[in-house]
């Protein structure tokens, strides 16, 4: 892995944050800048548990791994 990236971006409201596996094997993550840095802290841990869990490379239905994902924060 060549690094996470953080970003702050003004997304729509139903939108708290993603991640993108980049071509040069580095991460970026994209938190919603109108959350409350508290949301946002959240949003973050739980984009890196998606990287922590190589969730990229999953089979599994999306909203299972999402639903796992959340617990546990």
């Amino acid at each position: 892995m060549n690094g996470v990236f953080v970003h702050l971006l003004d997304l729509p409201e139903e939108i708290e944050g993603f991640v993108r596996h980049n071509e040069d094997d580095s991460y970026s993550v994209v938190l919603n800048a109108k959350s409350s840095r508290s949301r946002q802290e959240y949003t973050l841990l739980h984009e890196l548990k998606h990287i922590r869990h190589r969730d990229f490379d999953n089979t599994d239905d999306v909203m299972e791994i999402e639903k796992s994902r959340k617990k546990r924060l």
